[in-house]
C-alpha cells in the first residue's frame, strides 16, 4: 500500500513539475510600413506575397498581434478579432474569429523546414545564417540572423531576424514558418522593402496560465477529415488539449 501510495504521489508530483515548466511568454507584435500590391508582385516571388499581407496597402490591416507562446502550445490574437492556437504535441492548430459559433480544426503546418544542408530539395524550406551581431530587445539577448524562404522552383526572399534561443517560437498566419526558427522572432525587417518589418513589445513571463472558456455552443470543421469536412461539437476541443469542462486554456 505504501509503494502504491509513493507511485502516485510521484505521479502527482511529476505531473505538477511539467505544468510548472510549460510558462507562456506574452507579447505583442506590432508591423510597420507599407507597400502597394503592385509594387510587391513585381519585387518578390509570387509564392512569397501572402507573407506580406500585414503591410499591404488597402489590404484588411493586420496592425498588431498578441502573441502567447509555451513549448507546447501558442495562441495569437490579432486586431481584427481573429484568433489561431495551435497545440505543438497534437500537431493541431484552431482558429476563429471572436463572436463566432464554429472553429476550424487543421493539421499544424510542416511546411518550410529549417535545413542546415539542403542538396537535393523539391518542396520550400529555410535557411538561417547567423550573424556575429547579437542584441539585446526587450531585457532578452538575441541572434541576429539571415533568414532566406526559399523555394527551389519559384525563388526566395531574405529577411533578417533577431531571435531569441530563450523563448519558445511562434507563428503568425502570414508567416507560419516563423515557428520553425529555434526561439521567438523578436524583430523582423526585410531585405528587399527594409521600411518593411515587425518588432516585439510589451514582453513579458506569466507565473499562471490564465484560463478562458469557448462559447458553450460552438462546432468544430475539420478541415483535415479525410472524407471532407465535418462538425464535431466542442468535445473535440476539448480532447485536443486535455482539458476538463468548460473548456479553457489561458487567454
Amino acid at each position: 500500500m505504501k509503494k502504491l501510495v509513493h507511485v502516485v504521489f510521484l505521479t502527482i508530483l511529476l505531473s505538477h513539475s511539467a505544468i510548472a515548466q510549460d510558462k507562456v511568454w506574452q507579447m505583442k507584435v506590432s508591423f510597420k510600413g507599407q507597400i502597394a500590391l503592385e509594387e510587391l508582385e513585381k519585387s518578390v516571388p509570387e509564392f512569397a506575397v501572402d507573407f506580406y499581407e500585414p503591410f499591404i496597402k488597402g489590404g484588411a490591416a493586420v496592425k498588431e498581434v498578441a502573441i502567447y507562446a509555451s513549448p507546447s502550445k501558442i495562441k495569437s490574437v490579432d486586431n481584427l478579432g481573429h484568433i489561431l492556437i495551435a497545440d505543438r504535441i497534437q500537431k493541431q492548430e484552431y482558429s476563429f474569429t471572436k463572436g463566432d459559433d464554429l472553429l476550424s480544426q487543421d493539421d499544424l503546418s510542416i511546411d518550410y523546414p529549417l535545413l542546415k544542408d539542403p542538396k537535393t530539395v523539391e518542396d520550400a524550406y529555410l535557411t538561417l545564417e547567423n550573424e556575429a551581431e547579437k542584441e539585446t530587445i526587450n531585457g532578452i539577448s538575441c541572434i541576429k540572423a539571415k533568414l532566406k524562404v526559399i523555394d527551389p522552383n519559384a525563388g526566395e526572399v531574405t529577411l533578417l531576424v533577431w531571435y531569441a534561443p530563450e523563448l519558445p517560437s511562434y507563428y503568425l498566419s502570414s508567416l507560419p514558418f516563423l515557428i520553425n526558427i529555434p526561439g521567438a522572432v523578436l524583430k523582423l525587417n526585410d531585405q528587399v522593402h527594409q521600411e518593411l518589418g515587425f518588432e516585439v513589445s510589451d514582453l513579458k513571463k506569466l507565473t499562471d496560465l490564465k484560463e478562458f472558456e469557448l462559447p458553450q455552443d460552438v462546432k468544430i470543421v475539420k478541415l483535415s477529415a479525410t472524407e471532407g469536412s465535418n462538425l464535431e461539437d466542442a468535445s473535440v476541443f476539448q480532447d485536443a488539449f486535455e482539458l476538463k469542462a468548460p473548456l479553457k486554456w489561458f487567454s
